[in-house]
């Protein structure tokens, strides 16, 4: 049984996975016999089991490439939205220290000119 994962890393950090299901290529046959001790090892319904089996999805080694091909590009495209984020909240986290820095400087300034009696 095969399991698709993609991470997605923002900023150079593992944040997430994402995680496109388990399935059997439509082209590898399927041990029942390592299954059915499975399912006696775990104390499963063994005809439960089976047909729990049967219904995981078989796919072509195709569908397999153009799903891995779209998840990665997906994973991709999440990972610079994130990064654009992380520099937008940093640049708006600059801009507003600049501006508390802009509102004191003319505090200051309209200080100084009351204090000496002139305008600008």
């Amino acid at each position: 049984m095969w399991d698709i994962v993609t991470p997605i890393i923002v900023d150079g950090k593992h944040i997430g996975n994402i995680f496109s299901g388990q399935f059997f290529f439509d082209d590898e046959p399927l041990d029942y016999e390592l299954f059915l001790s499975q399912a006696r090892k775990y104390g499963f319904n063994e005809e439960e089991y089976i047909a729990a089996l049967e219904k995981v999805p078989r796919l072509s080694r195709e569908t397999v490439e153009n799903s891995m091909s779209f998840f990665m590009k997906l994973a991709n495209m999440l990972s610079q939205l994130g990064h654009s984020n992380i520099k937008l909240a940093q640049l708006l986290e600059e801009r507003d220290t600049l501006v508390d820095k802009l509102e004191k400087n003319r505090e200051d300034l309209d200080r100084a000119q009351a204090v000496g009696n002139i305008g600008s």
